[in-house]
């Protein structure tokens, strides 16, 4: 049976979802990151690629300085395992939470933390970039051209007569 028009553009839609997050996924060195991009549908012509974690898009595509907002110092663990705040891990900013002074104090006397009052900026991951730059200008016309072929077939029965004319228009 073939597709209609709106069910050819949702398969566009899906399989260009589908080639960001495998090149996506590759990216990087976080596996819990690289497992957590998502597709998420738009309505009838849009479709997105997300990540679950708030804090994907500093490691991916950097930041500025950091300088902390209500506190005044800036506090990190030299071991992201030691740290008590990322069990479970925040997917929201509103999920963080601060160190009590019984765990800052334990962590200072063993040692495991880093005490700034400024951290400089991240320049992000140059793979991520070069893969959404790639994306934006290769993986669009691949998919287009492959599926369109498949779509112009599917429309014509199996033994097309000269008079048969099948138009696709994508808008």
């Amino acid at each position: 049976m073939p597709l209609t028009p709106h069910e050819f553009k949702r398969l566009l839609l899906r399989r260009l979802a589908e080639r960001t997050l495998d090149k996506l996924s590759a990216t990087g060195d976080n596996a819990t990151l690289s497992r957590s991009w998502r597709i998420f549908p738009r309505g009838v012509d849009e479709i997105s690629v997300g990540n679950d974690y708030y804090w994907s898009r500093f490691y991916f595509l950097g930041r500025g300085e950091v300088r902390p907002r209500q506190a005044k110092l800036l506090v990190w663990f030299k071991d992201p395992a030691n740290d008590p705040r990322l069990r479970p891990l925040p997917k929201r900013r509103h999920q963080v939470k601060r160190l009590t002074k019984v765990q800052f104090a334990r962590a200072a006397a063993l040692d495991q933390l880093v005490v700034r009052k400024r951290s400089g900026p991240y320049a992000g991951r140059q793979d991520f970039k070069d893969a959404i730059r790639e994306l934006k200008t290769f993986h669009l016309p691949v998919i287009v051209k492959q599926n369109f072929k498949n779509y112009l077939r599917s429309l014509v029965p199996g033994r097309a007569s000269g008079g048969n004319i099948a138009t696709a228009r994508l808008s």
